[in-house]
């Protein structure tokens, strides 16, 4: 079942900005942020877990969270994070 972005509680703060107000700079501004350092902890704070997911060569997801809530009810879910390129 694919379920929408906005119908995640843990989200819902994030329909208070309108679309217009992601302004190129702030776009920027995300995609100079350090994935490990910056990123995922940010997430982990929306989703109000202190878990850090494992990292290594077999690393397939980057926040693995059992706190993700659809309607008051949690499930497991896991994000891929697209980090700065190098090169």
């Amino acid at each position: 079942m694919l379920v929408p972005f906005e119908q995640f509680d843990n989200f819902k703060d994030a329909l208070q900005f309108s679309p217009d107000s992601v302004t190129p700079e702030l776009i920027n501004a995300v995609k100079q942020l350090d994935e490990r350092e910056e990123f995922e902890p940010f997430i982990r704070s929306i989703l109000n877990d202190s878990n850090v997911t494992a990292h290594g060569p077999a690393e397939i997801v980057d926040v693995l969270t059992h706190k993700l809530t659809l309607q008051q009810h949690t499930g497991l879910a896991a994000f891929i994070l697209k980090g700065k390129s190098l090169g």
